[in-house]
């Protein structure tokens, strides 16, 4: 299963990076986030049971269209 976040590293993004890999198995997250709050630190020590992909973008200038597609 393929989860995109968008705002992936503010505070509701960051709770759902951590939390959905307990929640889902052989999920695949896609974070996006433009780093404009400067909140690195979410990346770190993520789950183990989770794959990941980050992205950074300003989602309003993101083509979206193949985001889905992306392997993690």
């Amino acid at each position: 299963m393929n989860i995109v976040i968008t705002g992936a590293l503010g505070h509701i993004g960051s709770f759902l990076l951590r939390g959905l890999p307990s929640e889902f198995e052989n999920i695949n997250i896609i974070a996006i986030d433009s780093l404009v709050t400067q909140r690195y630190f979410s990346l770190f020590n993520l789950p183990k049971n989770g794959k990941f992909r980050f992205i950074e973008a300003d989602i309003t200038e993101l083509d979206v269209s193949g985001i889905l597609k992306l392997k993690c």
